[in-house]
């Protein structure tokens, strides 16, 4: 599902790091990355819309920005970033 969102507002190079044996904190890093920050807020809506139902408890950082959002649902955790700062 939010794979999925990604795509839809193009985020570029999405990967999906499985952290189940590694992490007790989380199970999976989502990492994608947008040309700019209104690219990069328009696939942190976006992810929100599908998920509000779901999860009922995000905490986002570095929305205002846009260069680097964190979207954390807990099991989960999104990292979406502006090409130059995922380098």
């Amino acid at each position: 599902m939010i794979v999925d969102a990604i795509l839809e507002k193009k985020g570029l190079n999405t990967v999906v790091i499985d952290l189940t044996e590694i992490s007790p904190f989380t199970d999976y890093f989502i990492i994608t990355t947008g040309i700019s920050s209104v690219q990069t807020n328009a696939i942190k809506e976006n992810i929100y819309r599908k998920l509000k139902k779901t999860y009922k408890n995000v905490n986002i950082e570095g929305e205002n920005a846009g260069v680097w959002i964190l979207m954390d649902y807990g099991d989960v955790v999104v990292h979406i970033f502006q090409q130059e700062e995922r380098e």
